[in-house]
């Protein structure tokens, strides 16, 4: 069993809803090992519900590992290829 220490700090501003939002997600590889994503989002206060698009895009980015990352970590793809697909995700959550 691996054991990890995450911290996180946000500062809030002068804004009255901190709108960052951070989620953790641990797989294992085929091999046992862990594999841990951490996933932050920056709300850009300013902006109308930067809460709910940070929230949103680390919900969709959470989702997307746990349904993926058996076919990504375990099938020996390389780590520019799981960058690719990370990418390809990440514009098409920008979209929505």
């Amino acid at each position: 069993m691996h054991n990890f220490e995450i911290a996180f700090q946000s500062l809030q501003g002068p804004k009255k809803v901190n709108e960052d939002t951070l989620k953790t997600c641990i797989q294992t590889d085929r091999k046992g090992h862990p594999i841990l994503i951490a996933i932050v989002a920056d709300g850009l206060g300013g902006y109308k519900a930067g809460d709910v698009a940070s929230r949103y895009v680390t919900e969709q980015i959470e989702r997307w590992f746990s349904q993926h990352y058996a076919m990504l970590f375990q099938a020996n793809f390389s780590a520019q290829h799981v960058a690719q697909q990370l990418q390809q995700l990440f514009f098409a959550v920008n979209e929505q």
